[in-house]
């Protein structure tokens, strides 16, 4: 696509409280110190092709499918020691 040309400008703010040590010796009042930092940014909108797309949609898959495995190891292991722990308290030499 066309590339799109925009300017951003960024800035920063502080406030400075008068300490009681320095009552006498500083001025009091507003002061306005700009220091612009100005950059621009050119985006460019490029359509995927259909092998990157699929490519995306088998990682997205192949990730939520590892981690489904993942939890259901942790929650296998879970209920497994939950089991044993049980089962010692009990006493009856299960």
């Amino acid at each position: 696509g066309d590339p799109l040309l925009s300017y951003q400008y960024s800035f920063t703010e502080k406030f400075v409280a008068i300490k009681n040590d320095y009552a006498l010796t500083a001025l009091p009042g507003v002061f306005f110190i700009y220091d612009y930092s100005p950059f621009m940014v050119e985006r460019k909108d490029q359509s995927r092709s259909f092998l990157g797309y699929l490519t995306r949609v088998f990682a997205i898959v192949g990730g939520m499918y590892k981690l489904s495995g993942l939890l259901d190891a942790a929650l296998f292991r879970y209920s497994a020691f939950r089991r044993r722990q049980s089962a010692a308290g009990t006493g009856d030499g299960r």
